[in-house]
């Protein structure tokens, strides 16, 4: 039996983009208008963006965990230690941290890409250590052909999603 190629599972190019130099704002509300709006795009309603600079190549990936901790990363910290008590002005800190560029917290294109040829045990093992949704797909002229996401990997693999703490150990 041949072991399953990442091509095999892959879904096609259609997932949501934004510029490097653009403002976290702007990316989380194309985020958020992304998501919840299944009905437009059932397979893609993943909380990630393919970060593109102005040369169309892809250059990163910014996913909603990502700005979600940029965002409230001292409200975090206020939370893990007592349970209910913040100290700050939360609204003031979003909205410093709304100004920063999408490249600052993307995850870099050379960590997160998988090729076509790859096997479904590499897609997880880069999936499970960065903590991705999904990951791009690059044919050999290093063109984005598609999306690979970690719910088909793991029903691929025969893996128990369920158990995913089990597999991010694991990683």
């Amino acid at each position: 039996m041949c072991a399953k190629r990442v091509m095999d599972i892959m879904l096609p190019a259609g997932y949501p983009i934004i510029r490097e130099n653009l403002p976290l704002r702007d990316a989380w509300e194309k985020m958020c208008k992304f998501v919840f709006t299944i009905e437009e795009h059932p397979d893609y309603n993943q909380g990630y963006l393919m970060v593109y600079n102005d040369d169309d190549a892809l250059v990163g990936m910014v996913t909603m965990r990502e700005m979600l901790k940029t965002f409230n990363q001292r409200y975090l910290a206020a939370v893990r230690r007592v349970p209910g008590y913040y100290e700050g002005n939360l609204n003031a800190n979003c909205i410093e941290q709304y100004r920063r560029s999408v490249r600052e917290i993307m995850c870099a294109d050379e960590e997160i890409m998988l090729k076509s040829w790859d096997s479904l045990v590499v897609a997880l093992r880069i999936m499970l250590k960065h903590r991705l949704e999904a990951l791009p797909v690059i044919n050999i002229y290093h063109k984005v052909i598609g999306i690979v996401r970690i719910a088909d990997v793991y029903e691929e693999l025969g893996l128990n999603a369920r158990h995913r703490l089990y597999w991010l150990k694991m990683a």
